[in-house]
Protein backbone atom coordinates (compact mmCIF):
# COMPACT_ATOMS: atom_id res chain seq x y z
CA UNK A 1 0.00 0.00 0.00
CA UNK A 2 2.99 2.49 -1.24
CA UNK A 3 0.64 4.93 -2.71
CA UNK A 4 -2.16 5.46 -0.34
CA UNK A 5 -3.52 8.23 2.35
CA UNK A 6 -6.47 7.98 4.58
CA UNK A 7 -8.06 11.02 6.08
CA UNK A 8 -11.38 11.86 8.18
CA UNK A 9 -14.22 13.80 7.76
CA UNK A 10 -13.57 17.81 7.40
CA UNK A 11 -9.40 17.45 6.71
CA UNK A 12 -7.51 17.02 3.64
CA UNK A 13 -5.00 14.85 2.19
CA UNK A 14 -2.55 14.27 -0.89
CA UNK A 15 -0.10 12.47 -1.92
CA UNK A 16 2.81 12.49 -4.24
CA UNK A 17 5.87 14.56 -4.41
CA UNK A 18 5.33 19.08 -5.20
CA UNK A 19 1.36 18.64 -3.80
CA UNK A 20 0.28 21.42 -2.23
CA UNK A 21 -2.95 22.36 -0.23
CA UNK A 22 -3.85 25.91 0.55
CA UNK A 23 -6.93 26.49 2.61
CA UNK A 24 -8.52 29.92 3.24
CA UNK A 25 -10.74 30.77 6.18
CA UNK A 26 -11.82 33.89 5.42
CA UNK A 27 -14.80 34.23 8.11
CA UNK A 28 -12.32 33.30 10.90
CA UNK A 29 -9.36 36.21 10.11
CA UNK A 30 -11.05 39.28 11.29
CA UNK A 31 -11.76 39.12 15.12
CA UNK A 32 -14.65 40.41 16.46
CA UNK A 33 -15.15 43.99 17.25
CA UNK A 34 -14.79 44.29 20.95
CA UNK A 35 -11.42 42.33 20.31
CA UNK A 36 -10.30 44.89 17.83
CA UNK A 37 -11.64 47.89 20.29
CA UNK A 38 -9.86 46.56 23.43
CA UNK A 39 -6.07 46.42 21.77
CA UNK A 40 -6.69 49.36 19.87
CA UNK A 41 -7.25 50.96 22.94
CA UNK A 42 -4.67 49.20 24.78
CA UNK A 43 -1.90 50.23 22.12
CA UNK A 44 -3.38 54.35 21.66
CA UNK A 45 -3.10 54.67 25.78
CA UNK A 46 0.09 52.93 26.03
CA UNK A 47 3.28 55.02 26.90
CA UNK A 48 4.40 54.88 23.61
CA UNK A 49 5.11 58.67 22.21
CA UNK A 50 3.28 59.87 18.85
CA UNK A 51 4.33 61.71 15.77
CA UNK A 52 2.42 63.82 13.45
CA UNK A 53 0.00 62.03 10.78
CA UNK A 54 -3.02 62.34 9.00
CA UNK A 55 -5.33 59.43 8.64
CA UNK A 56 -6.84 60.47 5.49
CA UNK A 57 -4.14 59.42 3.28
CA UNK A 58 -3.42 55.43 1.87
CA UNK A 59 -0.65 53.66 -0.24
CA UNK A 60 -0.79 50.72 -2.23
CA UNK A 61 0.26 48.17 0.20
CA UNK A 62 2.02 45.63 -1.99
CA UNK A 63 4.43 48.08 -4.07
CA UNK A 64 5.44 49.75 -0.30
CA UNK A 65 6.69 46.12 1.01
CA UNK A 66 8.38 44.95 -2.40
CA UNK A 67 10.31 48.51 -1.86
CA UNK A 68 10.96 47.74 2.17
CA UNK A 69 12.06 44.23 1.06
CA UNK A 70 9.43 42.33 2.61
CA UNK A 71 8.68 38.86 1.34
CA UNK A 72 7.47 37.16 4.38
CA UNK A 73 4.79 39.39 5.57
CA UNK A 74 3.63 40.07 1.69
CA UNK A 75 1.98 36.17 1.84
CA UNK A 76 0.88 37.69 5.73
CA UNK A 77 -1.05 40.71 4.52
CA UNK A 78 -2.47 38.92 0.99
CA UNK A 79 -4.04 36.47 2.60
CA UNK A 80 -5.66 39.77 5.54
CA UNK A 81 -6.76 42.07 2.02
CA UNK A 82 -10.00 40.66 1.95
CA UNK A 83 -10.97 41.63 5.56
CA UNK A 84 -9.35 44.76 5.01
CA UNK A 85 -12.33 47.15 4.28
CA UNK A 86 -14.23 45.39 7.04
CA UNK A 87 -11.46 45.86 9.44
CA UNK A 88 -11.36 49.51 8.59
CA UNK A 89 -14.63 50.26 8.82
CA UNK A 90 -14.67 48.94 12.70
CA UNK A 91 -12.15 51.25 13.21
CA UNK A 92 -14.28 54.05 11.58
CA UNK A 93 -17.31 53.41 13.05
CA UNK A 94 -15.83 52.43 16.83
CA UNK A 95 -12.73 53.90 17.44
CA UNK A 96 -11.92 57.98 17.48
CA UNK A 97 -8.25 57.42 18.57
CA UNK A 98 -7.04 55.86 15.00
CA UNK A 99 -4.82 58.77 14.60
CA UNK A 100 -3.39 58.04 17.62
CA UNK A 101 -2.65 54.48 17.48
CA UNK A 102 -1.47 55.24 14.29
CA UNK A 103 1.54 57.64 15.64
CA UNK A 104 2.20 55.27 18.48
CA UNK A 105 2.81 52.66 15.43
CA UNK A 106 4.93 54.91 13.49
CA UNK A 107 6.93 55.39 17.03
CA UNK A 108 7.55 52.11 17.29
CA UNK A 109 8.92 51.41 13.91
CA UNK A 110 10.85 54.55 14.19
CA UNK A 111 12.59 53.18 17.49
CA UNK A 112 13.40 50.13 15.74
CA UNK A 113 14.88 51.46 13.11
CA UNK A 114 17.29 53.73 15.04
CA UNK A 115 17.91 51.18 17.75
CA UNK A 116 19.26 48.97 14.27
CA UNK A 117 20.30 50.73 11.76
CA UNK A 118 22.26 47.59 9.88
CA UNK A 119 18.37 46.38 9.59
CA UNK A 120 16.98 49.15 8.39
CA UNK A 121 16.63 47.89 4.93
CA UNK A 122 15.30 44.19 6.18
CA UNK A 123 11.53 44.74 6.32
CA UNK A 124 10.96 41.06 7.45
CA UNK A 125 12.52 41.70 10.46
CA UNK A 126 11.43 45.38 10.98
CA UNK A 127 7.83 43.85 11.05
CA UNK A 128 8.75 41.20 13.23
CA UNK A 129 10.03 43.66 15.53
CA UNK A 130 6.76 46.05 15.36
CA UNK A 131 4.58 43.26 15.79
CA UNK A 132 6.98 42.17 18.75
CA UNK A 133 6.60 45.45 20.44
CA UNK A 134 2.56 45.17 20.15
CA UNK A 135 2.50 41.67 21.31
CA UNK A 136 3.97 42.60 24.38
CA UNK A 137 2.64 45.93 24.38
CA UNK A 138 -1.12 44.00 25.06
CA UNK A 139 -0.08 41.05 27.23
CA UNK A 140 1.27 43.85 29.57
CA UNK A 141 -1.91 45.44 30.12
CA UNK A 142 -2.47 42.07 31.87
CA UNK A 143 -5.36 41.21 29.18
CA UNK A 144 -8.03 38.71 30.26
CA UNK A 145 -7.43 35.54 28.25
CA UNK A 146 -10.72 34.12 28.97
CA UNK A 147 -12.24 37.10 27.09
CA UNK A 148 -9.32 37.27 24.19
CA UNK A 149 -7.80 34.29 23.11
CA UNK A 150 -4.24 35.16 21.93
CA UNK A 151 -5.13 33.69 18.40
CA UNK A 152 -7.28 36.94 17.99
CA UNK A 153 -4.87 38.97 19.50
CA UNK A 154 -2.16 37.95 16.86
CA UNK A 155 -4.44 38.58 14.05
CA UNK A 156 -5.41 41.92 15.32
CA UNK A 157 -2.45 43.06 15.53
CA UNK A 158 -1.66 41.51 11.82
CA UNK A 159 -4.56 44.31 11.21
CA UNK A 160 -3.78 46.59 13.03
CA UNK A 161 -0.21 46.44 11.47
CA UNK A 162 -1.35 46.26 7.33
CA UNK A 163 -3.42 49.28 8.25
CA UNK A 164 -0.82 51.13 9.36
CA UNK A 165 1.09 50.13 6.43
CA UNK A 166 -1.89 51.38 4.29
CA UNK A 167 -1.63 54.70 6.28
CA UNK A 168 2.32 55.33 4.75
CA UNK A 169 3.69 55.10 8.98
CA UNK A 170 4.77 51.81 9.06
CA UNK A 171 8.04 50.88 6.58
CA UNK A 172 9.79 53.63 4.39
CA UNK A 173 7.40 55.74 2.75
Amino acid sequence: MGDRIEAGDYSNNTIGDYNQITNNFYDTIIPNRTIVYELCMIIADSDIEVGDYDIRSNVSWTDKLKRNNVESYLEIFDAYCDVYNDFEEILVSQYDKRDKLIRKIQHIYLSVIIKNKSKKDDGDWILDEVYNVLRNTVIQANYNPEEIIIEDIERTIILIMFYAITKCQLLKR
